[in-house]
């Protein structure tokens, strides 16, 4: 699957959650038996459909690292440090290479030179700003 497609799909079930959301408002300002019981099965599948919307994101992030690698050259305060994107099991923070799955990755995900990310780390919440982007064949 490309990424488009699961762009695509998120923003279908974005617009579930949406439509779901607005049911459960409603169902809300009227209460009886089986309203009750309505407004849970609505909720549980609006929590599935946010689980599948995490899991589209998980499967984009992995299939566009399977394409590329990429490298940010980010500042954070007064350092500047370049950051390699990569899978769970090669990350190393002290030699630059962050884990797709951690705060910091998923923050970086699709970021431009230009953007800037705030993640919380275990010294506090950080603030990164993105000065550059490449690919890695």
């Amino acid at each position: 699957m490309t990424r488009k497609y699961y762009k695509s799909h998120i923003t279908l079930l974005e617009q579930q959650i949406k439509d779901i959301s607005t049911l459960l408002e409603h169902d809300r300002q009227h209460s009886n038996a089986e309203e009750i019981s309505t407004r849970q099965e609505l909720e549980v599948k609006r929590n599935m459909v946010m689980r599948e919307i995490e899991r589209c994101r998980d499967l984009m992030r992995s299939t566009a690292q399977k394409q590329k690698q990429t490298t940010y050259l980010v500042e954070c305060g007064a350092m500047a440090m370049r950051i390699r994107i990569v899978e769970p099991h090669e990350a190393d923070p002290r030699s630059g290479r962050v884990s797709s799955q951690s705060p910091l990755g998923k923050a970086l995900y699709g970021k431009q030179a230009g953007d800037s990310v705030t993640v919380e780390t275990p010294i506090g919440t950080q603030t990164y700003m993105v000065l550059e982007v490449a690919a890695i064949a």
